[in-house]
């Protein structure tokens, strides 16, 4: 299966700009510690596949949203019926 991922730059100029950080030694982003970091691989670690299936369906139905696979020469037309419901203000 081929995997595309397509960036509107129409939609990219209305994405909030990243901001400039600071370079520290630290190695861990802001709010986190190595505490933390080991936590989380603790829990991801020792979760069965069962549990994470059900972990990643959860994530995934509470969104109002879905993933869907659409072949390249559809996109301007997929792009046009998503217009039409949410237009992106200029």
């Amino acid at each position: 299966m081929e995997s595309r991922f397509y960036l509107d730059p129409d939609i990219v100029r209305h994405l909030p700009q990243a901001q400039e950080t600071k370079m520290t030694n630290d190695p861990f982003p802001p709010g986190w510690n190595e505490q933390r970091v080991r936590k989380v691989l603790e829990h991801y670690e020792n979760q069965t596949e069962e549990q994470a299936f059900a972990e990643d369906e959860a994530d995934f139905t509470d969104r109002p949203e879905t993933v869907v696979s659409v072949p390249v020469d559809l996109i301007p037309a997929v792009r046009e019926l998503i217009g039409k419901q949410n237009p992106v203000d200029s």
